[in-house]
């Protein structure tokens, strides 16, 4: 499911970070992290998330959704508010 990792609610300065270090190369087909950027500071994105329908629409709406792919080794940081989901983890 989408959520953030810290609390509820959004802010403009990350006060906590989310860090995912790959232990294995992580890419499309294994079902990485999906990221919607800019969230963490979007009050409507947190809103709409408890609401099906408003969140397809929102998801519709979304310019530009990141995939989580990284190589063995590497490390994403994030603002913990960010919404986010787990993907398929094959």
């Amino acid at each position: 499911p989408i959520h953030v990792d810290s609390g509820t609610g959004c802010r403009d300065l990350p006060g906590m970070v989310t860090a995912f270090v790959a232990l294995q190369d992580v890419d499309e087909q294994m079902g990485p992290t999906l990221f919607l950027p800019d969230t963490y500071r979007k009050p409507y994105a947190h809103a709409a998330k408890l609401s099906n329908p408003e969140w397809i629409k929102l998801l519709g709406e979304m310019r530009s959704i990141r995939l989580g792919t990284m190589s063995e080794g590497s490390c994403t940081l994030y603002d913990s508010h960010l919404l986010h989901a787990g993907g398929a983890n094959h």
